[in-house]
Protein backbone atom coordinates (compact mmCIF):
# COMPACT_ATOMS: atom_id res chain seq x y z
CA UNK A 1 0.00 0.00 0.00
CA UNK A 2 2.87 2.19 0.92
CA UNK A 3 4.40 1.87 -2.93
CA UNK A 4 0.56 2.60 -4.20
CA UNK A 5 0.52 5.90 -2.18
CA UNK A 6 4.11 6.58 -3.48
CA UNK A 7 3.19 5.70 -7.26
CA UNK A 8 0.01 7.62 -7.08
CA UNK A 9 2.03 10.62 -5.43
CA UNK A 10 4.56 10.42 -8.07
CA UNK A 11 2.28 10.08 -10.83
CA UNK A 12 0.36 13.14 -9.07
CA UNK A 13 3.57 15.32 -8.87
CA UNK A 14 4.37 14.30 -12.64
CA UNK A 15 1.29 15.47 -13.61
CA UNK A 16 1.31 18.89 -11.63
CA UNK A 17 4.73 19.20 -13.52
CA UNK A 18 3.47 19.01 -17.04
CA UNK A 19 0.80 20.83 -16.24
CA UNK A 20 3.36 23.56 -14.51
CA UNK A 21 5.73 23.63 -17.65
CA UNK A 22 2.70 23.86 -20.13
CA UNK A 23 1.77 26.83 -18.27
CA UNK A 24 5.00 28.13 -18.08
CA UNK A 25 5.49 27.37 -21.73
CA UNK A 26 2.09 29.18 -22.34
CA UNK A 27 3.09 32.20 -19.81
CA UNK A 28 6.40 32.97 -21.87
CA UNK A 29 4.65 32.91 -25.48
CA UNK A 30 2.05 35.82 -23.53
CA UNK A 31 4.66 37.67 -21.43
CA UNK A 32 5.73 39.78 -24.81
CA UNK A 33 2.14 40.09 -25.98
CA UNK A 34 0.80 41.64 -22.19
CA UNK A 35 4.34 43.00 -22.33
CA UNK A 36 3.71 45.11 -25.00
CA UNK A 37 0.16 45.81 -23.78
CA UNK A 38 1.52 47.04 -20.66
CA UNK A 39 4.01 49.41 -22.44
CA UNK A 40 1.15 50.56 -25.06
CA UNK A 41 -1.20 51.39 -22.29
CA UNK A 42 1.87 53.21 -19.61
CA UNK A 43 2.51 55.25 -23.23
CA UNK A 44 -1.64 56.14 -23.29
CA UNK A 45 -1.28 57.20 -19.58
CA UNK A 46 1.52 59.48 -20.09
CA UNK A 47 0.05 60.94 -23.17
CA UNK A 48 -3.03 61.24 -21.20
CA UNK A 49 -0.99 62.76 -18.19
CA UNK A 50 0.44 65.69 -20.34
CA UNK A 51 -2.67 66.27 -21.68
CA UNK A 52 -4.30 66.72 -18.39
CA UNK A 53 -1.13 68.79 -17.65
CA UNK A 54 -2.17 71.12 -20.94
CA UNK A 55 -5.77 71.18 -20.01
CA UNK A 56 -4.98 72.16 -16.07
CA UNK A 57 -2.79 74.79 -17.62
CA UNK A 58 -5.78 76.00 -20.24
CA UNK A 59 -8.37 75.75 -17.33
CA UNK A 60 -6.18 77.98 -15.16
CA UNK A 61 -5.69 80.99 -17.95
CA UNK A 62 -9.39 80.67 -18.31
CA UNK A 63 -10.24 81.06 -14.89
CA UNK A 64 -8.03 83.89 -14.38
CA UNK A 65 -9.52 85.44 -17.98
CA UNK A 66 -12.87 84.64 -16.50
CA UNK A 67 -11.94 86.79 -13.09
CA UNK A 68 -10.64 89.87 -15.09
CA UNK A 69 -13.45 89.71 -16.88
CA UNK A 70 -15.71 89.77 -14.08
CA UNK A 71 -13.83 92.98 -12.72
CA UNK A 72 -13.87 94.58 -16.51
CA UNK A 73 -18.10 94.30 -16.48
CA UNK A 74 -18.18 95.74 -12.87
CA UNK A 75 -15.94 98.13 -14.13
CA UNK A 76 -18.17 98.84 -17.31
CA UNK A 77 -21.61 98.60 -14.93
CA UNK A 78 -20.34 101.45 -12.60
CA UNK A 79 -19.06 103.56 -16.14
CA UNK A 80 -22.75 103.08 -17.54
CA UNK A 81 -24.56 103.83 -13.88
CA UNK A 82 -22.22 107.11 -13.79
CA UNK A 83 -23.42 107.87 -17.22
CA UNK A 84 -26.90 106.84 -16.99
CA UNK A 85 -26.62 109.44 -14.05
CA UNK A 86 -24.21 112.32 -16.01
CA UNK A 87 -27.38 111.59 -19.01
CA UNK A 88 -30.04 111.87 -16.66
CA UNK A 89 -28.70 115.23 -15.52
CA UNK A 90 -28.08 116.17 -19.11
CA UNK A 91 -31.80 115.54 -19.18
CA UNK A 92 -32.75 117.37 -16.72
CA UNK A 93 -31.41 120.66 -17.77
CA UNK A 94 -32.49 120.61 -21.17
CA UNK A 95 -35.89 119.92 -19.44
CA UNK A 96 -35.23 123.49 -17.38
CA UNK A 97 -33.52 125.28 -20.12
CA UNK A 98 -36.34 124.68 -22.50
CA UNK A 99 -38.95 126.05 -19.41
CA UNK A 100 -36.55 129.13 -18.77
CA UNK A 101 -36.80 129.76 -22.25
CA UNK A 102 -40.60 129.38 -22.35
CA UNK A 103 -40.53 131.35 -19.43
CA UNK A 104 -38.18 134.23 -21.44
CA UNK A 105 -40.24 134.29 -24.28
CA UNK A 106 -43.67 135.15 -21.88
CA UNK A 107 -41.79 137.69 -19.90
CA UNK A 108 -40.38 139.07 -23.36
CA UNK A 109 -44.08 139.04 -25.16
CA UNK A 110 -45.35 141.10 -21.40
CA UNK A 111 -42.83 143.27 -21.69
CA UNK A 112 -43.16 144.01 -25.15
CA UNK A 113 -47.40 144.86 -24.39
CA UNK A 114 -45.79 147.23 -21.77
CA UNK A 115 -45.54 150.80 -23.11
CA UNK A 116 -42.06 151.77 -22.87
CA UNK A 117 -40.28 155.14 -21.77
CA UNK A 118 -37.60 156.37 -22.78
CA UNK A 119 -34.27 154.55 -22.13
CA UNK A 120 -32.33 155.93 -19.14
CA UNK A 121 -28.64 156.05 -19.07
CA UNK A 122 -26.82 156.88 -15.93
CA UNK A 123 -22.66 157.89 -16.80
CA UNK A 124 -20.85 157.08 -13.06
CA UNK A 125 -18.57 155.09 -11.37
CA UNK A 126 -20.76 151.95 -10.70
CA UNK A 127 -18.47 150.95 -8.19
CA UNK A 128 -19.60 153.86 -5.44
CA UNK A 129 -22.98 154.59 -6.60
CA UNK A 130 -25.65 154.12 -4.53
CA UNK A 131 -28.31 151.67 -6.68
CA UNK A 132 -30.87 151.27 -4.17
CA UNK A 133 -32.08 154.94 -4.99
CA UNK A 134 -33.06 153.95 -8.33
CA UNK A 135 -35.65 152.09 -7.80
CA UNK A 136 -36.50 148.36 -9.70
CA UNK A 137 -36.22 147.44 -12.91
CA UNK A 138 -37.81 145.18 -15.20
CA UNK A 139 -35.32 145.33 -17.80
CA UNK A 140 -31.21 146.27 -17.43
CA UNK A 141 -29.23 146.51 -20.37
CA UNK A 142 -25.48 147.14 -18.98
CA UNK A 143 -21.95 147.22 -20.55
CA UNK A 144 -19.79 147.10 -17.38
CA UNK A 145 -15.92 148.29 -18.34
CA UNK A 146 -14.59 144.61 -18.25
CA UNK A 147 -11.26 144.31 -18.29
CA UNK A 148 -10.01 143.19 -21.38
CA UNK A 149 -6.34 143.70 -20.87
CA UNK A 150 -6.23 146.23 -23.71
CA UNK A 151 -5.79 150.19 -23.42
CA UNK A 152 -8.87 151.65 -23.32
CA UNK A 153 -10.17 155.52 -22.89
CA UNK A 154 -12.14 154.52 -19.74
CA UNK A 155 -11.25 152.87 -16.90
CA UNK A 156 -12.02 149.17 -16.32
CA UNK A 157 -13.23 146.34 -13.37
CA UNK A 158 -11.99 143.59 -12.72
CA UNK A 159 -14.25 140.21 -11.99
CA UNK A 160 -14.85 140.34 -8.51
CA UNK A 161 -15.83 144.12 -8.30
CA UNK A 162 -18.54 143.38 -10.75
CA UNK A 163 -19.55 140.54 -8.96
CA UNK A 164 -19.62 142.83 -5.88
CA UNK A 165 -21.72 144.77 -7.46
CA UNK A 166 -25.67 144.91 -5.58
CA UNK A 167 -27.40 144.43 -9.18
CA UNK A 168 -30.32 142.66 -6.87
CA UNK A 169 -31.28 146.04 -5.81
CA UNK A 170 -32.61 146.94 -9.30
CA UNK A 171 -34.47 143.92 -9.79
CA UNK A 172 -36.24 141.27 -8.26
CA UNK A 173 -37.82 139.83 -11.40
CA UNK A 174 -37.18 140.79 -15.00
CA UNK A 175 -34.14 140.57 -17.38
CA UNK A 176 -30.82 141.66 -17.49
CA UNK A 177 -28.92 141.68 -20.85
CA UNK A 178 -25.06 142.43 -20.44
CA UNK A 179 -22.75 143.18 -22.79
CA UNK A 180 -19.75 141.54 -23.38
CA UNK A 181 -16.87 142.44 -25.77
CA UNK A 182 -13.12 141.13 -26.54
CA UNK A 183 -10.50 142.22 -28.41
CA UNK A 184 -12.17 140.85 -31.15
CA UNK A 185 -15.84 142.42 -31.06
CA UNK A 186 -18.78 141.64 -28.91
Amino acid sequence: MVMFIVQETDSHWFETKESLELEVSDAKIVAPQKTAEASRFLSKIEETQGTMKETNIMINVLLTTNETMKLEIERLKKERDSLTGKYQQYENLEKQFALDLAETRSMVLEMDEVEHGEPQWINCDIRTFRMDILGQFGVIMADPPWDIHMELPYGTMADDEMRSLSVPILRTDGLIFLGHWTRYGA
